[in-house]
């Protein structure tokens, strides 16, 4: 028996309260006890929970020019707990506007930017990047990151099988 104390207040439902006591019986189930009501939990199932909870990061890829070479760019995209919108990886201006374009866009086709942290990282770091290319890129990194695009949906492997790029306009196009 393994006793785990949780302090989340930003969970789904059943895991709100400030503090949460978990037991975990021969690697099988999870029991909470919330309020005096005991609720039992799959392992497989309560670990998917937190992958949707806690750890929410999706890569997408796209690329840049370099003189005349193309440079494959990793846009990995973390929606944690929290409020905020970072962008790192030596944006320019283009692509640190793209929050506007992204949010307005994506609000045309009933999706939205959380009201959670997000962090944006363009991979190489040293390579400066340039354009308003990277927009589909970044809005689709955070609708897979943010579960708006479920797994089904769009797998992490597929993803990684495509180069994307493209600029959205504030109507989605």
């Amino acid at each position: 028996k393994i006793h785990i104390n949780i302090y989340r207040s930003f969970a789904p439902t059943i895991l709100r309260q400030k503090k949460m006591e978990v037991n975990i019986y021969l690697k099988e189930t999870l029991t909470f006890y919330l309020n005096q009501t005991s609720f039992m939990i799959s392992v497989p199932i309560f670990t998917e929970i937190l992958k949707l909870v806690f750890f929410m990061l999706c890569k997408v890829f796209c690329a840049c020019c370099s003189g005349i070479n193309a440079v494959l760019v990793t846009v990995e995209v973390d929606v944690s707990p929290g409020i905020s919108f970072y962008l790192v990886g030596l944006p320019d201006n283009a692509i640190k506007e793209s929050q506007q374009r992204i949010g307005t866009a994506l609000n045309h086709f009933g999706y939205r930017i959380p009201g959670r942290r997000i962090v944006i990282n363009m991979a190489p770091a040293d390579m400066k990047k340039e354009g308003s290319a990277f927009d589909i890129t970044i809005a689709i990194g955070i609708l897979c990151a943010s579960g708006q695009i479920s797994q089904e949906e769009i797998p992490q492997q597929r993803l990684e099988k495509f180069i994307i790029m493209g600029e959205l306009a504030l109507d989605g196009t």
